[in-house]
């Protein structure tokens, strides 16, 4: 990273030399072209056009300088968009073993309800058998069965 940001300077200086030369011999040119009285229209132009090029430098710097600021926005938001969906995508696994745990349970009750039924069954057909067996007692008794 550290070689990227010296080479970035360097090309940044070695522009920056050149457009300085260039500036210099704009300079030179621009006052042969005004002590001409023949070319002074020609150097007004050059001169608006220079100042109209420099203008439109400056706003493109401008512009770039706020495209970098929207697109480190851009990144923080990705970065945060990109926590979310990890989250997200933890939360549905935890959801997913939640509503597993949820039928494992709902299995267990169905089954402990079928269980319940059964022993309430049992218990009523055994009631049921207590009862006839007490009647059965009783009459063997009335008819004077003594031996049971």
């Amino acid at each position: 990273m550290e070689e990227e940001d010296e080479e970035t300077f360097g090309e940044l200086m070695a522009v920056a030399s050149e457009t300085t030369e260039a500036e210099k011999e704009y300079d030179q040119i621009l006052e042969a072209l005004r002590e001409d009285d023949a070319l002074k229209h020609i150097a007004d132009v050059v001169t608006k056009l220079y100042d109209c090029y420099y203008q439109k430098k400056d706003e493109n710097k401008k512009q770039a300088q706020e495209l970098e600021a929207i697109q480190a926005r851009m990144d923080r938001f990705d970065d945060t968009v990109t926590d979310y969906q990890a989250e997200i995508s933890e939360l549905n696994k935890t959801i997913a073993g939640l509503r597993a745990d949820v039928e494992d349970a709902r299995t267990l009750a169905d089954a402990m309800h079928a269980r319940e039924l059964a022993g309430v069954e049992s218990l009523e057909t055994m009631r049921k058998l207590v009862t006839r067996l007490e009647k059965e007692l009783d009459a063997r008794r009335r008819a004077g069965d003594d031996d049971v």
